[in-house]
């Protein structure tokens, strides 16, 4: 099984892929899981940038940008122009 990005009816979503199996089970998430996620991106990568989170989270740009925000709000990160690195 690996972590992989795919369309559902037009939809991009990220999942578990078992090739093997030939199955696929996409990720929900919660606004805490999403914001734990954001950081652990962050964590691994340094920086995440504003479409990242959008297409890895299923969310919009706004949401993008308000979760980034949130996480700057907190002190975790820090707000960059298109994203969020650490601070």
């Amino acid at each position: 099984m690996r972590v992989a990005t795919f369309s559902i009816a037009g939809e991009r979503r990220v999942g578990l892929v078992d090739l093997d199996a030939q199955t696929i089970a996409p990720f929900d998430f919660s606004v805490d899981q999403a914001k734990s996620g954001i950081l652990a991106l962050i964590e691994r990568n340094g920086a995440v940038t504003c479409s990242t989170v959008q297409l890895l989270f299923r969310v919009s740009a706004a949401t993008a940008r308000r979760d980034l925000d949130q996480l700057g709000r907190e002190g975790v990160v820090l707000r960059v122009h298109g994203g969020a690195m650490l601070p």
